[in-house]
């Protein structure tokens, strides 16, 4: 059996994979609480849907998680809400611990190719190291990385180019 490894979330399916990806179908665990009231013995099922999530890389293929999701009515206050998915970053529709294997990926690989990894395009990686990286070193690594497939190597062949250097110096020209 394979373990996901994220507290919030339980497994309401049998895991199903391909030689390129593994489906986790998941719920968020623990009772609805309403975010208006604070209520969580007063509600009614609304709609379901159901999130693509993107996690860490497993046993060299990727990791998909198919998040159901419900949609509650409070009978309380009348507000509908969504239970909040703690290990999953809002915006971006990844797990919270995917954003630190990005940023240490790109150190040593392109954005394409950690974009294959996870089965996604490479805007959301992009997305990801202009926020997280200070904008010096992200300009930096994408310098090397542009470098290097010019030179159609890998970025960590370049042990002599120093993106830091070559930056610096082309603001100063």
């Amino acid at each position: 059996m394979i373990e996901l490894g994220l507290e919030s979330f339980e497994l309401i399916g049998s895991v199903t994979q391909d030689k390129n990806e593994i489906r986790f179908p998941v719920q968020v665990k623990g009772r609805p609480i309403c975010p208006r009231c604070g209520i969580y013995t007063a509600y009614r099922k609304a709609r379901k849907t159901t999130r693509r999530i993107v996690d860490v890389p497993m046993n060299g293929k990727r990791v998909l998680l198919l998040a159901f999701r419900q949609q509650f009515h409070c009978l309380e206050c009348g507000s509908y809400y969504v239970q909040p998915m703690p290990d999953v970053d809002k915006k971006k529709r990844m797990t919270n611990r995917t954003i630190p294997f990005i940023l240490e990926e790109f150190e040593h690989s392109f954005i394409g190719d950690i974009a294959e990894k996870l089965g996604v395009t490479a805007d959301p990686i992009r997305r990801v190291c202009l926020e997280y990286l200070p904008e010096d070193r992200y300009k930096a690594l994408a310098l090397r990385n542009t470098e290097a497939s010019r030179r159609k190597v890998k970025p960590d062949d370049l042990r002599e180019f120093d993106p830091l250097a070559s930056l610096h110096q082309a603001q100063h020209e």
